[in-house]
């Protein structure tokens, strides 16, 4: 009797332990989908908050380049500006600073280097610098164009142009816009300085220079992703200071 008391109460006790431990279950898997929730809210309302922002400012934007087009509007109503000026004027920088692709009659010159020898920079920068002391007006090695900012130098095996490299194995192409009636000259005098660099480079390591005249040439613009088109760190001077 006794021993069936003991097992009534030792399975009382099992079953209270079991509905205690499933009580407590319910109530942290409860808590953690509150807390899940709760997580998710706030993370609603931080992204209903940066949106909210973000409008905010895409509308003070808005308004200010509306603001910038009615006064440009007023201006040009009141006869202070004028369209078509200011984009001439654009165009006529744009070209200057080679940011728009130009053509006209010029030469090409293809300079390489006989047998297993890589040519050097030097031999392209001395090309480049006489077309420009005879008047080129835009210049482009290998489809790149040169600009004030425009470096040619050499590694071990390539010659870098605006950032880019190319293999010094292969030949280079240097393109020029000149004036129409000096294509002859320019070009002679080009001949001359080819004669010049074979008279001075060893046998074994001939220079190789292809000139001509051509009516049509054109000169690619300088690419926006190239180093030297990079403006970021230039600030106008002000009158005063």
């Amino acid at each position: 009797m006794r021993i069936r008391n003991l097992m009534v109460k030792y399975g009382a006790i099992t079953l209270i332990t079991v509905i205690l431990g499933i009580s407590l279950a319910l109530q942290i898997k409860t808590s953690n989908i509150a807390s899940h929730e709760s997580r998710d809210l706030t993370e609603l309302q931080n992204n209903v908050r940066s949106y909210a922002e973000k409008n905010a400012e895409l509308n003070d934007r808005n308004k200010a380049l509306y603001s910038e087009i009615e006064k440009l509007r007023n201006d040009q109503l009141e006869g202070d500006i004028n369209y078509q000026d200011i984009l001439a004027e654009q165009e006529k920088l744009s070209v200057f600073a080679g940011l728009t692709a130009v053509q006209n009659s010029g030469v090409t010159v293809t300079l390489g280097m006989a047998g297993q020898s890589m040519i050097t920079d030097s031999y392209v920068r001395l090309v480049v610098n006489e077309l420009n002391a005879l008047g080129a007006q835009a210049i482009s090695i290998n489809e790149q164009r040169k600009v004030a900012t425009t470096e040619i130098r050499a590694s071990s095996e390539n010659i870098i142009i605006n950032g880019v490299a190319y293999p010094r194995s292969e030949d280079f192409v240097i393109k020029a816009i000149v004036p129409p009636d000096q294509q002859d000259s320019i070009v002679l005098a080009l001949e001359t300085l080819k004669n010049a660099l074979k008279e001075q480079i060893d046998s074994d390591q001939q220079i190789e220079m292809l000139i001509s005249a051509e009516q049509k040439v054109v000169i690619p613009a300088l690419n926006e992703d190239s180093i030297a088109y990079k403006t970021n760190l230039l600030n106008p001077v002000e009158d005063h200071e």
